[in-house]
């Protein structure tokens, strides 16, 4: 396995990551890494050298701030601020580095991902919001926020966002259901159904706190949750083998009226499971 780091520039301002590759000189898939919010630190380097030696894959740790250096104090209040307000320039940052990762020789372009951690996800996600041609993308931590929520639906790849149950669910709890906050939280529901994206709860502890809540955004999103299980490894592939196998077959009424209607589905073959959900605009 080798490393380097890598000089890059997006609007005059330099920007210095750390690419890893695997041994050898073959084609081999490619991960753009996302660092949290203080900046690229070792640890963040440490994933990309780890996805390339343990993996095989060609990983490149983007640098979002400047010069490859962590922020810290006022100076990253004032700068984290003003990009997590700023979704362009989040977007434009995160695809700079998609550039340099593509730009590798051995960089596989139909298999490309992207993962971050807390607004690393974030930015991942918004990589795929932007129309980046990515075909997972993993977030661990990450806000949900979206300025532009019909953006979602330029993501073309898998996602898998990781976040504990009581992060996603508790805020939203004792919300009544006439506040703008629960009117927002429905349409992200609505906006994921109709990605045809899910959600899955993973809620180790099994607590009753949100968890009822998690339910009702597995079951409106066509996703799942796992309760009382300290085996994340295996909840999460079995996450990922269900979203990778599935035949889509979706009907929209038509006419002034949009009541729902009975439909029929016969399944021949073994082994299947028939899910449904109402993608709701309200």
């Amino acid at each position: 396995m080798q490393s380097e780091d890598i000089e890059y520039f997006l609007d005059g301002v330099r920007y210095v990551g750390t690419m890893a590759t695997p041994d050898g000189d073959d084609p081999r898939p490619a991960v753009l890494g996302c660092h949290e919010g203080p900046g690229l630190t070792d640890h963040a380097r440490s994933r990309a050298r780890r996805l390339a030696d343990e993996l095989g894959y060609v990983a490149f740790a983007l640098d979002y701030w400047g010069d490859g250096k962590p922020l810290s104090g006022d100076d990253l209040m004032a700068k984290f601020g003003a990009l997590m307000g700023d979704q362009a320039t989040t977007r434009a940052r995160a695809l700079a580095g998609l550039n340099v990762l593509l730009a590798h020789p051995r960089a596989d372009h139909t298999k490309v991902g992207a993962m971050g951690y807390c607004f690393g996800g974030t930015m991942a996600l918004e990589l795929g919001r932007g129309g980046a041609d990515i075909h997972a993308i993993v977030g661990f931590h990450s806000g949900l926020g979206n300025a532009t929520p019909a953006s979602a639906a330029n993501i073309t790849g898998k996602v898998l966002v990781c976040i504990g149950a009581r992060g996603v669910c508790d805020p939203y709890f004792q919300v009544p259901e006439s506040s703008l906050l629960w009117k927002s939280w429905r349409d992200a529901i609505s906006t994921t159904a109709r990605a045809n994206a899910s959600v899955y709860v993973v809620s180790p502890s099994g607590v009753t706190g949100g968890i009822d809540l998690g339910d009702g955004l597995a079951d409106n999103t066509g996703g799942g949750v796992f309760v009382r299980s300290n085996d994340f490894a295996r909840d999460a592939r079995m996450i990922w083998d269900e979203a990778g196998h599935y035949y889509l077959f979706q009907y929209t009424p038509s006419g002034p009226r949009r009541d729902l209607h009975t439909i029929d589905v016969s399944i021949k073959r073994s082994g299947l499971r028939v899910r449904a959900r109402h993608a709701r605009g309200d």
